[in-house]
């Protein structure tokens, strides 16, 4: 039995002053913080209603180390935590395969968190299970703008950086559907939860080259693109990746003799079994980063997620 659709929202691009990760951290919360009330759209957002996360910013003296953010929804407390800082934190955080790295951005998930610890604990929250953090990125060079989409249930990042249209990219939350109705292949909520990031790479040929895929694909390399998702009731990570690739998509291919733009789902397998489905997230024709797709004029049918914010690339759609 599927779950209840999640419903992306965008929120507004905000640009850091500088490429310190401090400045970087500050632009997340400024696009994330309660006290933004509106979408990209003009629609209103609440903080821990709808769409809309919760969202916190831990800082160490006046600087921003950490941002984490409480979903609206859900029964398995989860939490997602942007973090970075410019010297060695101490203690010594949890890494999923990358060596840390100072002033570069890193994304980690936990699951049936407790309350808030220290970002840079072994484990971040007083209870919990937590996938440890990946980067998103090597060193950003400005100008560097920060783009966010919300569901009820999963945040999705796109970091663009100075040269024209690159940019990285990351994603976490409850982000699969497993489809299947049995106990064993999700959590007790029927969730599947899971984070994926390009790495250090930029998102190139996302989605039509299975070897430098850098979309929900998992590499075994410090500084590659990774996806992990979490064996259900457990803390085990488990490497996954997306079943289908395609290759060389044309605009033609993905339109309609109506003019439609037709998705298709995405599945995610792991060497040991079957994960499930992506959840509200179809490949569609070729697109620009962060453009808005209507079914009908101002009847918003999504946003895109795409491997350039400034020429027509692999793309999928964010589901509105």
């Amino acid at each position: 039995m599927s779950l209840s659709a999640l419903h992306h929202r965008r929120l507004a691009t905000t640009t850091p002053a500088t490429n310190g990760i401090t400045d970087v951290l500050n632009a997340i919360w400024a696009a994330v913080q309660p006290s933004v009330t509106t979408y990209a759209d003009g629609t209103t957002r609440t903080a821990g209603s709808g769409t809309a996360w919760t969202w916190a910013r831990y800082q160490n003296q006046g600087v921003t180390e950490a941002v984490y953010g409480t979903p609206p929804t859900g029964s398995l407390a989860q939490r997602v935590l942007f973090v970075g800082s410019v010297a060695n934190p101490t203690p010594s955080q949890t890494m999923l395969i990358d060596t840390w790295s100072n002033s570069r951005l890193h994304i980690g998930l936990v699951k049936n968190a407790g309350a808030f610890n220290a970002w840079n604990a072994s484990s971040p929250f007083t209870t919990g299970q937590f996938t440890g953090y990946t980067m998103i990125g090597t060193t950003l060079t400005t100008p560097i703008t920060i783009t966010i989409f919300e569901s009820e249930e999963t945040v999705q990042i796109g970091v663009g950086v100075a040269t024209a249209g690159a940019l990285h990219g990351a994603g976490a939350g409850a982000i699969i559907d497993p489809d299947t109705g049995d106990a064993a292949d999700a959590e007790t909520d029927g969730r599947v939860y899971g984070l994926w990031t390009s790495g250090s790479n930029i998102l190139s040929n996302m989605l039509t080259n299975a070897a430098t895929n850098t979309f929900m694909n998992h590499g075994t390399s410090s500084g590659g693109s990774h996806f992990v998702t979490f064996a259900p009731g457990t803390g085990t990570i488990v490497p996954s990746v997306r079943e289908n690739f395609y290759f060389s998509i044309t605009a033609a291919q993905r339109t309609t003799r109506a003019g439609k733009f037709p998705g298709t789902p995405l599945y995610v397998t792991s060497t040991s079994n079957w994960v499930g489905r992506v959840r509200e997230i179809r490949v569609i024709r070729p697109a620009i980063f962060g453009q808005r797709l209507d079914t009908t004029p101002g009847t918003i049918k999504g946003y895109v997620y795409a491997q350039s914010t400034s020429t027509n690339g692999d793309a999928v759609l964010l589901e509105y």
